[in-house]
């Protein structure tokens, strides 16, 4: 029996639930959907969290969920429910704010950018997908009968769907789970160190104007130096002054 944890199933349910309702309801789905014209000028803020349950048919549920499920399920039970909770708002939040956000500056261009919808679980799926590649990214694992390294395994899934259909919702949640990634962040965390210790250094040199060949070097005490230490010094005697005057006798006469 396939022991799935309590929050992926309640993500599975409310996927499912969504779906067949969909049937009941005419316009549920389009009444779900990020439309990005709805949510940044009509205010409907909601959509950026019911997109991610709204799916157009079956076989797009059931990939969404082959995806997602795994990668989110060992999430679960490393981290717990509420903690995997609030991050799954956070990046559902993210993600489908840079959407609108992006449409919202192709709309410069193309009017009708605002009207493309996103919805589904595939960019969550996709990030947190690249987030679990990514913590061993040299590592092999089997695509379609194939050896292929975990760090590219994101953006060959990338470069497929795309190919497929464009969404931009995907790219950019491809994009976020590489940002996310420990390994992205240790990489740009040590560049960032280098060009810092990099800059103060030459901040220093422009403003004092020495390097550290051109500091003072304390010289370091000779053997020669050491083995003969100076001679001690003897104290100075006052001079002896002979003496001037006229000598007498022991007799008392002059001599």
């Amino acid at each position: 029996m396939i022991n799935i944890p309590r929050l992926n199933s309640l993500i599975i349910l409310t996927s499912a639930t969504v779906y067949t309702l969909s049937f009941l309801i005419p316009g549920l789905l389009v009444a779900l959907c990020n439309i990005p014209q709805k949510t940044l000028f009509q205010f409907e803020l909601y959509r950026l969290f019911t997109a991610p349950f709204v799916h157009k048919d079956v076989l797009n549920l059931l990939i969404d969920l082959f995806i997602l499920i795994p990668s989110l399920s060992l999430m679960e039970r490393q981290v717990g429910c509420k903690a995997l909770f609030y991050d799954l708002l956070k990046n559902t939040l993210v993600i489908q704010g840079s959407y609108c956000v992006l449409m919202a500056l192709l709309s410069l261009l193309l009017e009708s950018a605002l009207l493309l919808p996103t919805f589904g679980l595939l960019p969550l799926a996709l990030f947190y997908l690249t987030l679990h590649c990514l913590a061993n990214p040299e590592q092999f694992s089997t695509v379609c009968c194939a050896p292929v390294q975990n760090k590219y395994i994101p953006v060959l899934i990338l470069v497929v769907l795309n190919l497929l259909q464009f969404q931009p919702a995907i790219l950019i949640a491809g994009l976020y789970g590489y940002y996310q990634s420990p390994s992205t962040k240790e990489m740009v965390g040590g560049c960032l160190a280098s060009v810092c210790c990099a800059s103060v250094s030459r901040d220093y040199n422009s403003c004092f104007g020495t390097s550290q060949s051109s500091l003072p070097v304390r010289s370091q005490p000779s053997n020669q130096a050491i083995n003969n230490p100076p001679a001690r010094l003897q104290p100075v005697q006052p001079p002896v002054q002979s003496f001037q005057g006229r000598g007498v006798s022991i007799g008392g006469g002059p001599p």
